[in-house]
């Protein structure tokens, strides 16, 4: 087996398997047949998050309490797309490796397992440990957030946004980014937001760009300001911004304001407002 250490930005294998497993999770795994001598590919143990032709998620409960998440992306014939380049979960690996080692919270990699024909590759599998009481940042703001009382709103939201913008100034300034940072990608704990922070996940195409900051960073932005859409007003999202830019300058802000906007407008799948239940509108007055 391979070090978890080793798993990152180049190819895990040209030819055959490769698999590698945190040592202290080796028993935990093989009980639900997550081994290395078993068949990744064929395995949905669990509770399947998410399902498609070739992504599929699991979690995996064990008895102790503890929670995994399985990830397995199994492609019908050999991918060229990622000929001698790394594949998603290699890439995932390597992002949460990165966010970690720069100091913002994220989710422990367990194991990885990678499957190539001669540098095609067949299928590619991660597994992460799971987070008590966590729920996407989405999910809060439409079920839980949304329904609550104007002060307790603004507290909680000033609160998860300025630690977030906090650690993306720092990934940023290490020419480090995220590159699908949705509301759905960060997970916050509903019990303990004021004492746990929130928790970036799901990150294959993390990267450092030390020549392309600035696309880096609206690419980060951008990915942010779509959620930002349906819960937040215009003033806000501008307030965010120069909070995030710490300019004074209007003129900068609004510029940035602008380019965000223009970044969805090029979308391939541009952003959508959701539509948001009612909110009982005595309550949020008092």
């Amino acid at each position: 087996m391979k070090s978890l250490d080793l798993i990152g930005r180049r190819v895990a294998v040209w030819h055959g398997s490769v698999t590698a497993l945190d040592p202290r999770w080796t028993a935990h795994l093989g009980r639900a047949g997550l081994d290395p001598a078993s068949d990744w590919s064929a395995l949905a143990p669990g509770e399947a998050v998410s399902t498609s032709d070739i992504t599929n998620c699991f979690r995996v409960g064990f008895a102790d309490g503890e929670t995994a998440f399985f990830k397995r992306y199994v492609y019908p014939r050999p991918s060229l797309r990622y000929f001698l380049r790394p594949s998603r979960a290699a890439m995932e690996v390597f992002g949460y490796r990165e966010l970690a080692r720069l100091g913002i919270p994220t989710v422990k990699v367990l194991g990885f397992r990678e499957i190539r024909r001669f540098g095609l590759l067949q299928a590619a599998f991660v597994i992460t440990r799971g987070i008590p009481g966590a729920v996407d940042l989405r999910r809060y703001a439409r079920e839980t957030w949304w329904h609550l009382l104007r002060e307790e709103r603004r507290r909680i939201y000033d609160r998860i946004r300025v630690r977030i913008f906090e650690d993306l100034r720092r990934i940023h300034r290490a020419r480090f980014f995220h590159q699908d940072l949705h509301w759905r990608n960060i997970l916050v704990n509903p019990e303990q937001l004021d004492t746990e922070p929130p928790v970036w996940i799901d990150c294959p195409r993390a990267a450092y760009r030390p020549w392309a900051r600035r696309h880096g960073e609206l690419v980060d932005l951008s990915c942010l300001s779509r959620g930002a859409l349906t819960f937040l007003t215009p003033g806000q999202r501008l307030r965010a911004l120069k909070e995030y830019l710490g300019a004074e300058r209007a003129a900068e802000v609004r510029a940035l304001y602008r380019a965000i906007a223009g970044h969805h407008r090029r979308s391939r799948h541009p952003p959508r407002v959701e539509k948001l239940p009612p909110r009982d509108e005595i309550a949020d007055r008092r």
